[in-house]
């Protein structure tokens, strides 16, 4: 594991150290040393944020995000009313395909390492997900500009804030 000053880091993922070493997370807290359940108060300022229903979107781009997301073209977290931070989202920037399936693989290979082999979709596709542990990562086209790896971490009431957004909303 890196040792990050201030981001320590937290279930498995999305970014690189400086240096260029995979940040890998323990499953207790949310990725880059955010905890669960957080405020939106306590979280670091935002680049922008999007309220809908009873979720408040907070994205990260540019000087917005943290340190050790150096491969992060944005990075998303999404805050419930009454349960805090349940979703973090890391979109990497554009890169060639077969950079961006290196990238892919290598976060993939920590996965498995800490979790066992995923068991939703299919790593020869470019999709995996770890059920248990709410993690789930794709790589995907990213129009013109080449291929991103995208990791999504659901914090342990996300199902519930779901829920709640579908009551409210009526839609998914």
């Amino acid at each position: 594991m890196v040792d990050l000053p201030s981001w320590k880091c937290a279930a498995i993922i999305f970014a690189t150290h400086a240096a260029g070493m995979l940040c890998i997370v323990e499953a207790a807290e949310a990725p880059f040393g955010l905890v669960w359940s957080q405020k939106r108060e306590s979280l670091p300022r935002p680049s922008s944020a999007v309220a809908d229903a009873n979720i408040i979107e907070l994205i990260y781009e540019g000087s917005a995000l943290p340190p050790p997301a150096k491969d992060a073209q944005t990075i998303a977290l999404k805050v419930c009313d009454g349960h805090g931070l349940q979703q973090v989202r890391w979109v990497s920037r554009a890169f060639s395909l077969a950079e961006a399936t290196k990238r892919f693989f290598t976060i993939y290979a920590e996965g498995v390492r800490r979790h066992g082999e995923s068991d939703e979709g299919n790593a020869s596709n470019g999709t995996a997900g770890w059920s248990r542990e709410g993690i789930g990562m794709l790589l995907e086209r990213a129009e013109q500009e080449g291929y991103r790896v995208v990791m999504i971490s659901d914090g342990p009431q996300f199902a519930r804030c779901k829920s709640e957004y579908e009551q409210i909303t009526g839609h998914e």
